[in-house]
Formats: C-alpha cells, structure tokens, sequence
C-alpha cells in the first residue's frame, strides 16, 4: 500500500509537531538534580578541637556546628582520627532560607527543620526519610595532633 504525497507531508508535519510540543512543554519543568543542588561554597577552614568552642569535638561521638560552607558545617568526631563534615542545607529545597538540618543525637539522624527529611550522618549523609532524595553535601576532612594541640581541617 503506498501513501500519497500530501498524506505522508501530514504525517511528518504532525510528527514533527508533537516533537516540538514535547520539547517546549517540558522546557519549563525543573530536573530533579536543577533545583535540588546547593549552591558551591569554597571552604577551607581549620578548627582548634581543644578550644573551649569546639571541646565536644575532642572524643569519639562528639559532634558540632561550624559556621562554613552554604547553611554551616555539621562535624561528627567518628573514630580514632576520623570526622565526618556534612552541609547542613537540606537537599531537597536549598533555597529555604531557614531550613537548616539539626542533629537528633537521640536518633542519630540529621533532621531538616522544615521538610523533616532525615539523613544519615555515618552513611555519606545518605537520605533515610524523605521527600529529599539526595545525599548531604559531604566535605573532606584532615586531622592533625601538634601534642596537647589537636587541629580539623574541613575543606572541598
């Protein structure tokens, strides 16, 4: 069966058509990644664990705030010589001015303020309850011992 020339002109007319109106039509919706993403924030700060500020950092499971990164820095003393520096903007809607994630130590768990998803600090800052569905931002960290002086780098 053969299709005359004005009829397959409206078949690929129509088809380019639909592929247009796809395009344009999700031009306006956010991917999950677009709107969810914190803004980058340079850090690079050293901390003196044995100042009075930071004293809760000294001993394993002691954990803290800092005042870096996008919304502050959540430090967690893991092991021996091992922290954990997660952001404390919650992924799901980073523009929330005073959404903020908070430490339940009852819990163990890192909750938003306002959204209420929970992450898992000692996993990566893994997301355990939503509706956020990716991970804390994680920093890297580097332990130094100068004697009695016990200092944390927390950069990116």
């Amino acid at each position: 069966m053969r299709f005359s020339t004005p009829f397959r002109l409206c078949i690929i007319v129509a088809a380019v058509f639909l592929l247009l109106l796809y395009g344009f039509g999700n031009a306006g919706c956010k991917h999950e990644r677009d709107y969810r993403e914190i803004p980058y924030i340079y850090t690079d700060t050293t901390i003196d664990i044995t100042s009075a500020m930071y004293h809760n950092l000294e001993f394993i499971g002691g954990w803290g705030y800092i005042p870096s990164g996008y919304k502050g820095i959540f430090l967690y003393h893991h092991s021996e010589n091992q922290f954990i520096a997660l952001e404390r903007c919650c992924t799901y809607d980073p523009n929330i001015f005073e959404a903020r994630v908070y430490y339940d130590e009852k819990n163990g768990v890192l909750r938003d303020s306002v959204c209420g998803s929970e992450f898992q600090p000692f996993f990566e800052g893994g997301v355990s309850k939503g509706p956020a569905e990716l991970p804390l931002r994680r920093y890297k960290t580097q332990y130094f011992e100068y004697g009695s002086l016990k200092k944390l780098r927390i950069y990116n």
